[in-house]
């Protein structure tokens, strides 16, 4: 019942972009710890790389402003201000939750098959962010932003909804959700599944 009411809090919270909540949840405290390490079964290495996962993934980017030239189509890169929940909650029936509180309806159900999908997510991240370093982009300070992405049983990012949580200039959005589309057409999640899928994560951005 613990563990189904953590995952359930975990899922909501990813629904509904719910950052600031996110941060409050206190997961240096031993006696949570030992909870979720008593329901979650699971080894320390993936227990931290769960925790790791919810709580922040910590992206890189470099330090000019050049512009592209290319012209890159940003339909499926999607603000959360700008999307109404009809929409969410179509995309949530098409695309099933990677991880959930009951395995039956996870797409990844097994702890070898969830170990596998926080490494490549967390690598796909990490990867967008060597490549905003390599188009010179820059924050200009710590950026907040949730992100929930919805992909193809191949890997591939269907769509992509994030909500900032740090206010940042408009033309620096623009050229953020041009970018993320460029990456999209030659990166994907190294990990397929029998069905379509979504995940989340608060990320937190920064320059170097």
């Amino acid at each position: 019942m613990a563990k189904k009411r953590f995952l359930w809090i975990i899922e909501t919270l990813c629904k509904d972009f719910s950052f600031d909540v996110v941060e409050k949840i206190d997961l240096h405290n031993s006696l949570i710890l030992l909870a979720l390490n008593r329901f979650f079964n699971f080894n320390n290495t993936l227990m931290k790389k769960m925790l790791n996962l919810m709580l922040i993934i910590c992206i890189l980017s470099g330090c000019s402003n050049d512009k592209e030239s290319t012209s890159i189509d940003t339909f499926n890169v999607i603000s959360g201000d700008s999307v109404d929940q009809s929409k969410r909650r179509e995309l949530d029936s098409i695309y099933s939750s990677a991880i959930h509180a009951d395995t039956s309806l996870a797409v990844f159900k097994t702890q070898e098959l969830q170990e596998k999908l926080i490494k490549a997510y967390t690598l796909f991240l990490q990867e967008f962010g060597t490549f905003l370093k390599a188009n010179k982009f820059t924050w200009g300070r710590e950026t907040k932003c949730w992100n929930r992405v919805y992909f193809s049983k191949s890997g591939q990012v269907d769509y992509y909804i994030y909500d900032f949580k740090t206010t940042i200039e408009v033309e620096k959005e623009l050229r953020f959700r041009k970018l993320f589309a460029e990456y999209i057409q030659t990166h994907r999640l190294n990990i397929t599944s029998d069905k379509k899928f979504a995940q989340c994560s608060p990320v937190v951005y920064y320059d170097k």
